[in-house]
């Protein structure tokens, strides 16, 4: 899970600015979803 912003870089061509910004907005979402759980 945590290469997941170099996977971002690679694949997707982003810098790591863009693929940290998302990767943390996935975090949030899913921590947000099974808070509950």
């Amino acid at each position: 899970m945590f290469g997941a912003p170099r996977w971002l870089e690679e694949n997707f061509g982003m810098n790591r600015v863009q693929a940290l910004a998302i990767f943390n907005a996935w975090v949030k979402y899913v921590e947000k979803k099974y808070e509950n759980v």
